[in-house]
């Protein structure tokens, strides 16, 4: 995965996040824009060598978490959910302290 595939998932993140319901919305739009923030920071090298790190069941597990979180037919709980495990799969891979 390379940065604009990356970032491509993270903008796929704010989609989601404006499904959600309010506080939630608010919060997680925040935590997609820190993210998009610090990958923006970091070198392109960087960013393939840790992201080359991930497993392909974690990436298969981001993208359907991804997709749950978009689907507006599950309860707000559930989008909120599967948008945390796809952000934690991201931020996790980058070894991000945001």
């Amino acid at each position: 995965m390379n940065k604009q595939e990356l970032l491509d998932k993270i903008s796929q993140l704010e989609q989601a996040a404006e499904q959600l319901d309010e506080p939630d919305k608010t919060f997680k739009l925040t935590d997609a824009s820190k993210l998009k923030i610090a990958i923006e920071g970091m070198a392109i090298s960087d960013i393939a060598q840790k992201m080359q790190s991930i497993e392909l069941p974690k990436i298969q597990e981001m993208e359907s978490s991804i997709h749950l979180a978009t689907q507006a037919i599950n309860s707000n709980a559930q989008r909120v959910d599967a948008f945390n495990k796809a952000y934690g799969i991201i931020k996790g891979a980058l070894s991000l302290a945001i």
